[in-house]
């Protein structure tokens, strides 16, 4: 997410998670875990391309990630696939 302001970025945060389970929630339903987010995650600034880049290439790499989405495909990569091909 890209924020053209300095707010703290716990905010940025729980406002987009909120304004995200709202979503999520009229679309699919209430979760049984009763709540879409993991126990923690993390908020630190990316304050340039570069910091960006490594931080979206630490994701792609995780073992098991539950989803991964790509512009260049379109398409939500289950972890089942090779998403690496």
């Amino acid at each position: 997410m890209n924020v053209h302001s300095d707010p703290e970025p716990e905010t940025i945060k729980r406002d987009f998670k909120s304004y995200a389970s709202r979503e999520l929630t009229v679309q699919w339903g209430e979760p049984k875990s009763e709540t879409w987010w993991t126990a923690s995650a993390s908020a630190r600034k990316l304050a340039t391309d570069n910091s960006v880049i490594g931080a979206i290439q630490d994701l792609w790499d995780r073992e098991f990630p539950l989803l991964i989405w790509t512009m260049e495909r379109g398409i939500i990569v289950p972890p089942s696939t090779n998403r690496h091909s």
